[in-house]
């Protein structure tokens, strides 16, 4: 009996059982060899049985869903595949484990034994996804990726370069520019003003407000040699030593590096081939308590503020805990433990790399004041700043240089001979005993002014009145006129210009048109947003102090005597005159009103001249 039979259990479950003939042919299976699931896949027989060695996927091949440049993820698939020297099986099974999502469905659903090597995978594959690849977008389109609302500066970094992947042929300037624009992070936009990056990769992210006070920078002595700003960075897996850092090394240590086998990937998917990577000692400490490691660090060509990157592997090789928000570093020792603090960021120190035997300089930490130093002995208030960046060594020698020329210096204005009186001192050419001419207020006749108040002054559109608007486009600026036609006249409703940037200048005329009319239509929307908000200002201001007020048949009320004129409305008169009775409200504010004597008063009273009259009676 070979079908599967079923049975109740007494919970009332189902379970499944098999014959004892397949039984005895599972046992007979030798379970000691490796075993292969089979699955039906595109590969010829030649590529699904080949027996290749045991193999490993380099760190940095990522996984491809479909949605990525197909080129790239083959250029740097293909780099590694021959840096490792696979056979060519291997490439096809190495290739099919990084196809994941959609583009492992479309490789499911290709033909049995249609690919009999790599090139027929690498044709289909091209085939697929170059025909679904993205759209390429405008190059005013990076223009447009603007920072959003709530959104934190490490995300929209992350964003940009994602959305500027997209947009093919733009040029680093371009986009650094398009980013410029975008942020609104001042601290970020104040740092890329001061020092404009020359690649786009490298753009800075400003640490957020979250308790993290900045980078963990700190002094090591590697292979010998004592460098400064070390950056410890505990998230990151490279540990890299920067070429203008490293070629100040001896050559007795820059002659250990050997070449690196394996490429760089930056995040915008560039790939770069380091210049080798070296194996040093790092120390970190000093001469009592310290802790060293041997690690190997790869060489950089890249401009960077620091001089090498610790990343988290040689952190746990030299058993240290990290406290960023701290600034404070730990490692143990025997008996105890020693806290390194972070360094700040000293511009002398960018470069600073000290031989072996040499000790290390103190350098003072940097303030935004100057020193004062007076280096005359008769003239001690007199001083002189010198900048506080200064080591204790050189303040020293630069005081020591000025005291030996302290001729050079006037240190009274009778010192200053040899200088024209008429260069030294300023004299306004007045005569003496003159007053000053008041000009006359310029005037113009009442036909100029309204043709210099309408030219000048907007108009102000009517509900749907169509409008006019002129595009004008020059060189370096662009415009706009919003403008509407009365009796025969064009009159201006507003004006709109903006001075073009970087890459606009080279826009075309047809794309600064388009680029003017976007920000004619940003104009009008933040004008309607005005508008609006401006109206539910007053509203809000109307309602908070407006307060309904009605009387009804019977009650008292007074009546305002500035209204009435009743009583005598002198220095000391009465605001309000005697209670008057509400004989009926005839709608929107107005009663008829009576007196004590009965009569009745021969004209309505609107709410706005009567006040409440508390009396009970009459």
């Amino acid at each position: 009996m070979e079908a599967l039979s079923e049975g109740e259990d007494s919970a009332g479950g189902h379970w499944k059982s098999r014959s004892k003939r397949q039984k005895s042919s599972v046992g007979e299976e030798d379970l000691s060899q490796p075993w292969v699931c089979e699955e039906i896949d595109p590969f010829t027989l030649r590529i699904h049985y080949f027996d290749f060695l045991k193999t490993r996927m380099p760190s940095h091949i990522k996984t491809y869903d479909g949605n990525e440049d197909p080129k790239d993820h083959l250029k740097i698939f293909q780099a590694a595949a021959k840096a490792e020297r696979w056979v060519m099986p291997t490439w096809c099974h190495m290739f099919n484990s990084t196809l994941t999502r959609n583009a492992r469905v479309w490789f499911d659903d290709l033909s049995q034994e249609s690919i009999d090597s790599y090139d027929d995978l690498k044709k289909v594959f091209l085939e697929n996804y170059l025909q679904q690849k993205k759209c390429i977008k405008d190059l005013v389109k990076i223009h447009n990726i603007k920072q959003r609302d709530g959104q934190s500066t490490e995300e929209f970094v992350r964003r940009y370069k994602l959305e500027c992947r997209d947009v093919k042929g733009a040029s680093e300037c371009m986009k650094i520019s398009g980013f410029m624009h975008g942020i609104t992070n001042p601290e970020l936009i104040k740092c890329l003003h001061d020092e404009i990056p020359k690649d786009s990769d490298f753009i800075p992210t400003p640490r957020e407000e979250d308790g993290t006070k900045g980078p963990m920078v700190i002094e090591a002595e590697i292979g010998g040699h004592f460098v400064h700003r070390m950056y410890v960075d505990g998230g990151s897996f490279s540990k890299i030593l920067y070429e203008h850092c490293f070629n100040m090394f001896r050559l007795k240590v820059k002659s250990q590096m050997v070449p690196t086998t394996t490429p760089l990937v930056r995040f915008s998917g560039k790939i770069i081939w380091p210049p080798g990577q070296i194996s040093l000692l790092v120390k970190i400490g000093d001469e009592e308590n310290s802790t060293s490691a041997w690690m190997n660090f790869i060489v950089v060509r890249s401009p960077s503020p620091y001089n090498g990157i610790i990343g988290r592997l040689g952190v746990r090789r030299i058993q240290e805990f990290q406290s960023t928000a701290h600034e404070m570093l730990n490692f143990p020792v025997i008996g105890e433990t020693v806290t390194l603090r972070s360094g700040r960021i000293i511009p002398l120190e960018c470069t600073m790399v000290s031989g072996p035997g040499v000790p290390q300089l103190i350098i003072n930490q940097v303030t935004e004041e100057k020193i004062q130093v007076a280096i005359h002995p008769e003239y001690p208030k007199q001083t002189i700043a010198i900048g506080s960046t200064l080591t204790e060594e050189g303040r020293k020698e630069l005081c020591g240089l000025l005291r030996r020329n302290l001729d050079i210096f006037a240190w009274k204005l009778v010192y200053m001979f040899g200088v024209p009186r008429h260069i030294a001192e300023h004299r306004l050419i007045i005569h003496e005993g003159c007053l000053p001419a008041r000009k006359n207020k310029m005037r113009q006749a009442p036909e100029r002014n309204m043709a210099i108040y309408e030219e000048n002054y907007p108009t102000a559109p009517e509900e749907k009145e169509e409008l006019i608007i002129y595009l004008a486009v020059a060189k370096e600026a662009i415009s706009e006129v919003l403008m509407t036609e009365r009796d025969g006249k064009q009159m201006p409703i507003y004006f709109v210009s903006r001075v073009l940037q970087g890459p606009e200048i080279n826009y075309t005329l047809m794309k600064k048109l388009i680029l003017a009319l976007i920000f004619w239509k940003r104009e009008e929307s933040r004008q309607q947003s005005r508008k609006q908000k401006a109206k539910l200002r007053w509203k809000k201001y109307h309602n908070a102090r407006f307060h309904n007020i009605s009387f009804k048949p019977g009650d008292l009320v007074y009546r305002n005597n500035e209204a009435s004129h009743a009583e005598d409305r002198g220095k000391l008169g009465p605001k309000w005159e005697r209670p008057y009775e509400v004989t009926g409200a005839l709608g929107k504010g107005a009663y008829k009103l009576r007196d004590r004597s009965g009569n009745i008063l021969p004209r309505t009273w609107n709410v706005c001249n009567l006040k409440k009259c508390y009396v009970h009676e009459m």
